[in-house]
């Protein structure tokens, strides 16, 4: 009788060379953060063009290349998908509003920051999930939870800097938490509301650029010293 020969032999066989060993069971870490951030981008890509109704599992599963066990596995139904692909947004826009030398002198800092703020705020990708969560938030109110979280951290991010430019000198007669409260309006929640609703000012460089000298000399004139 002849005996049969295991996939490691028939491989040695056409390549001359030992195979490695084919891992079997639960994923890596990084093979479990790679499925992860995939599922992530495809949802998100899918939110943003075909909408949260439109959008399901099984089309998320089939363009990431994975079964829909391994995607539900993760995230339950779309509502958990949407709430996490809104989760990695936020998380994004505030990785960005930290970077910075904490050396810089405040009031430069300071407008940097805003400059962050309101290149979030008019990025279209923001905007359209933005639009989706303001779409579902009246049955999903949990993803209120992470834009409102943001909002208070990056606020106190604001007045935490607002203060060191009072010690400098600069607007010290202003209240830093109202200021920085002003200045989360200005550079982030009214832009990305009216550019959702499709502000055409937002639409292009030149409209933002101008829109932000505009907000940035109302708020330096806000505290006067």
């Amino acid at each position: 009788m002849r005996k049969r020969r295991g996939k490691h032999a028939r491989g040695m066989e056409k390549t001359g060379k030992a195979l490695p060993p084919r891992h079997v069971g639960r994923p890596r870490r990084e093979e479990r953060e790679q499925i992860e951030t995939r599922i992530l981008e495809v949802a998100r890509r899918s939110f943003l063009t075909r909408g949260f109704n439109d959008t399901t599992i099984n089309s998320v599963a089939a363009e990431a290349a994975l079964t829909r066990r391994s995607v539900m596995h993760r995230y339950p139904g779309k509502e958990a998908l949407l709430l996490a692909v809104v989760h990695r947004q936020i998380a994004a826009a505030n990785v960005l509003a930290v970077q910075g030398p904490d050396e810089a002198e405040p009031v430069d800092m300071l407008r940097r920051l805003c400059r962050v703020l309101l290149a979030s705020a008019t990025d279209p990708v923001q905007t359209g999930i933005f639009r989706i969560c303001m779409a579902e938030i009246g049955r999903l109110p949990a993803l209120s939870e992470p834009i409102l979280q943001l909002n208070n951290q990056l606020a106190a991010q604001i007045e935490a800097v607002v203060i060191r430019a009072q010690a400098h000198g600069r607007f010290r007669n202003g209240d830093a938490a109202a200021m920085a409260t002003s200045a989360i309006g200005m550079m982030l929640s009214n832009p990305i509301v009216r550019g959702a609703m499709g502000d055409e000012q937002f639409s292009g460089e030149s409209g933002v650029d101008a829109y932000f000298e505009r907000m940035w000399t109302i708020f330096t004139h806000m505290a006067r010293p």
